[in-house]
């Protein structure tokens, strides 16, 4: 792809910004802050370029933008796409199963409030303390 100049510096930063953070979305003042104050026209034509090209497409709001499939493949990265969930072998095979494996608590314990639950574990932890 034949990019500009300007369509160019803009396109590294985005990247940059993309290689921070790893988000596709990202507020138009992360990308403006970083822009020289001698070339912001230059910068901001590029950056009107980009959309135009469909590399980054801006939010509704005009305050943000995102990378596009194409402004990833200009950029030369791959994104990083999230696991899958796990199969359905491997998930339990019944609702009380389910039940028992809830995050935070061991199989078959008793049910207890949130609250309950912090208040053992800090008791368990300053008695540690004071022996």
């Amino acid at each position: 792809m034949d990019l500009k100049p300007s369509e160019r510096a803009v396109l590294g930063q985005i990247r940059v910004l993309f290689l921070e953070a790893s988000g596709r979305t990202f507020r138009l003042r992360e990308l403006t802050s970083r822009w020289p104050v001698l070339h912001y026209d230059a910068y901001s034509g590029g950056y009107a370029s980009l959309i135009k090209r469909g590399l980054i497409a801006g939010s509704a709001d005009g305050q943000g933008f995102g990378i596009t499939g194409a402004g990833f493949k200009a950029m030369a990265i791959t994104p990083v796409i999230a696991k899958q969930a796990p199969t359905s072998a491997a998930r339990a095979s019944t609702p009380a199963e389910a039940r028992a494996h809830a995050l935070n608590r061991p199989r078959g314990a008793p049910d207890a409030t949130p609250i309950a639950r912090c208040a053992a574990f800090f008791s368990k932890v300053l008695k540690f303390g004071r022996s």
